[in-house]
């Protein structure tokens, strides 16, 4: 019974809570230029998962992805130009609180990742896109100004969708 009531719950969840939102379909992804690093130019194009949550308490070892709760996550890399970057934001919501797509302003090269910094004064965001080694596979941590708790997700790359590519 316990099992069934726990099952429910999360289909619910499931149910409520909309993917990630979605891209323009009309992204333009600029290949990046013969200078930048192979490592920092595989984080070119769009990248999705969802934000990792870490209960405490008993069965704190599990965790759940934020999606079933409403936080997945698609970053688009559109320009890699060190010491800068373009991107888009986007993540999924609830019926009370919609997802959002944002083109980030504040998107800077550190080394090999790309740190994307947003919000409201006192509010602000940073999330920091990372290779994982694996063309195909990101890191991505998220750390609020006022919290000390980071989010952590591992990204995939979105290789099926076409996107409208142009030289630099």
């Amino acid at each position: 019974m316990r099992k069934s009531v726990f099952i429910t719950i999360c289909l619910g969840f499931l149910c409520l809570f909309a993917a990630a939102q979605e891209l323009p379909a009309d992204l333009r992804i600029v290949p990046p230029g013969a200078g930048v690093s192979p490592r920092l130019a595989q984080l070119s194009g769009i990248w999705e998962g969802a934000w990792e949550y870490s209960p405490k308490g008993p069965g704190a070892k599990n965790f759940v992805p934020l999606d079933v709760i409403g936080w997945g996550v698609k970053i688009a890399i559109l320009e890699i130009n060190p010491p800068k970057a373009k991107a888009l934001y986007a993540t999924s919501g609830s019926p009370g609180n919609p997802g959002k797509c944002f083109q980030v302003e504040d998107a800077a090269v550190s080394g090999d990742a790309i740190m994307l910094k947003f919000g409201q004064a006192g509010e602000k965001k940073t999330v920091t896109l990372s290779p994982s080694g694996n063309p195909g596979v990101a890191h991505a941590t998220m750390q609020s100004e006022r919290a000390a708790l980071v989010h952590k997700a591992t990204l995939r790359k979105q290789e099926g969708r076409r996107l409208a590519e142009i030289k630099p």
